[in-house]
Parts: structure tokens; sequence; C-alpha cells
């Protein structure tokens, strides 16, 4: 009586390799989102970090807020707000998300600059912000909770790729030239509103968004501003 050899057959070796490639199959997707998410909370960290260190500047400077100061053509990253919040947070702050693959790192945009930060600062919320509503000071916004301060700024626009901070005021005049998506295609070339998950230009992009009393969530764009216009989160007058 010929005694089995203790190796595997052909078939057992085949069935093997199928059942580990069905399990791999099976894996794989979720391994992809939980990686993912760690990515996304990773970013919300960087921006908690910074509404932390914010919150001390202005502890020290009569409640007023921080300005932005990085414009297109020729601006000073060494003297940026980044800078300046990292001496209160007691260190390096960390302002590049994880998700953020933009080519203005190491590729010089048309102005001449680089991309210093994947984040920028609502320019409602600056002395330099270029509109007539815009705060100084934190009381004079009346729902801190519910205004954008940090946000992402565009991966790809080389206008606004290198600078810190959107012009959000503009976005309302300029939706008619994207009649699909209205505002939020606006705003899509200034912020990447899609940086964490949802199509692009879409009212269903997904992105972080640190808010003025010190929290950070991740919130699809239709969350922070009306479809219909008659709210939005980045002007302190229309939050509610």
């Amino acid at each position: 009586m010929l005694r089995r050899s203790g190796g595997f057959t052909l078939v057992e070796l085949l069935v093997t390799i199928a059942v580990i490639g069905m399990l791999i199959s099976i894996l794989m997707p979720a391994l992809g989102a939980a990686r993912h998410s760690a990515r996304t909370m990773q970013c919300l960290s960087n921006m908690r970090s910074m509404q932390i260190a914010h919150w001390m500047y202005m502890t020290d400077n009569d409640d007023r807020l921080i300005d932005v100061g990085l414009g297109g053509g020729g601006h000073d990253a060494a003297n940026s707000w980044i800078n300046t919040l990292a001496r209160y947070y007691g260190s390096e702050l960390l302002h590049r998300s994880p998700v953020d693959d933009s080519r203005y790192w190491t590729t010089q945009a048309p102005s001449g600059d680089f991309r210093v930060s994947s984040y920028g600062i609502n320019n409602y919320l600056s002395p330099s912000g270029g509109v007539p509503t815009q705060v100084t000071q934190l009381a004079h916004v009346r729902r801190p909770s519910s205004t954008v301060h940090f946000l992402y700024m565009s991966e790809s626009n080389p206008s606004y790729a290198v600078v810190d901070h959107p012009h959000a005021e503009q976005w309302a005049a300029t939706a008619p030239l994207y009649p699909e998506a209205g505002i939020a295609g606006a705003a899509a070339q200034q912020l990447e509103t899609h940086a964490h998950g949802g199509p692009a230009e879409s009212w269903s992009s997904v992105s972080n968004y640190g808010f003025l009393d010190g929290h950070a969530g991740t919130l699809r764009f239709s969350e922070v501003y009306a479809t219909d216009g008659s709210w939005n989160k980045f002007d302190p007058a229309a939050a509610y």
C-alpha cells in the first residue's frame, strides 16, 4: 500500500492560492478605506493644532485675529502666519496635509512662488482679507463655532496653491462661469474642496475645515455653503 507524501498536491496548492487571493481582494478595500480615514484624521489634527496656536496668539494680542500674508507674486514665507503660530504652539506646525501631493511644493508657480502650506485662512477673518466686511477681532464674530477659519487651499490652481487665503466673497459672483456646480465650482478653483472625498467641483465634495472656536470637521461643501446661497460659513455675517 502506497503511503501519501506529506506535501501539498497541485490541486491543494491551487485551492490555497485561490483562497488567499480571494481574502486579499476582500481585505484590500477595507485597508484602503482605513488608510484614507487615518490620513483624513491626521489632516484634522493638523488643523486643530493650528486652532490651538491661534487661540494662544489671540490671548496675547487682545483677541485680534492673525493676518494673512502670502499673496501671489513675491510673498515672504519666512514671516507668514505659519511661522508666527509655530512660536505660540511651541513646535513646528504640521502645515502639509498627508494627502497633499501638489506639484507646487517643488515646482514654482508662474508667480515665482512655491507652496508653503496645504492650509489657508478664511479671508473674511483677516485684516488684509480684501473684503469690506472683514473682521479683526474674535468679539466681532457672532458665531465662532459656525465660522470657518482654516481651510485646505487648492493643490492644482497656481494662483491659489501658493497663497494662504482664498477670496470667498468672489464665489457667488463667479458662479455663472460654472453652470453645473455654480458656487461649488467657483470655490473649487481656490480650495481643494474634494481633498478628502467626493467628486471635484461638486456640492458633494468633502474636505476638512477648522472653525474659529477651535474645532475642526470633515464636511461636504453643501454643509459649509447653502446650495441656494442663503447662508454660508465663510462670511461671519452669513453664518448660522
